[in-house]
């Protein structure tokens, strides 16, 4: 590369990197995710508003009702139901509703999947059981806990 494009390309860059870093940083600023947006991590503290709108008349209800309805027309849960099983359970808890089936066919569930094979057969129903074993964590007792570890 001869000065005169070595020059060129080094004047160039020096000016387009404040532009491009400029507009990278205003792109990045254009998909910050609101704080009304769903999660699919869940803080407890997140549960009681959830709760709130699934109910008959909240603004989730009609979803719920059917998310609900097919967690509870399929059981045992399979593995491609577990984490709406486990958010079912969340909720229906929270309104104070019975939850010992969910929990039940959760922890039969997760435990068959601790076995071993959670994590060494690396399929995407394994990582949606440690986020339901994680949301139903205290109905565990200490024994399971420690399989589950």
């Amino acid at each position: 590369m001869d000065r005169v494009t070595f020059l060129t390309s080094l004047i160039t860059f020096c000016i387009l990197t404040p532009f491009i870093a400029a507009s990278l940083t205003t792109f990045a600023a254009d998909y910050t995710i609101p704080d009304t947006h769903p999660r699919i991590f869940l803080l407890k503290s997140d549960i009681p508003a959830l709760a709130e709108r699934c109910k008959p008349g909240g603004y989730n209800a009609d979803d719920y009702a059917k998310m609900k309805r097919y967690v509870d027309t399929h059981y045992p849960i399979p593995s491609q139901g577990v984490t709406s099983a486990a958010l079912v359970y969340l909720i229906e808890k929270q309104l104070g509703h019975p939850t010992d089936t969910y929990v039940k066919y959760l922890k039969e569930h997760i435990l068959e999947m601790a076995k071993g094979n959670m994590l060494k057969l690396n399929h995407w129903h394994h990582y949606q059981s440690m986020i339901a074993a994680d949301w139903i964590w205290d109905e565990f007792t200490p024994t399971e806990k420690r399989q589950l570890a």
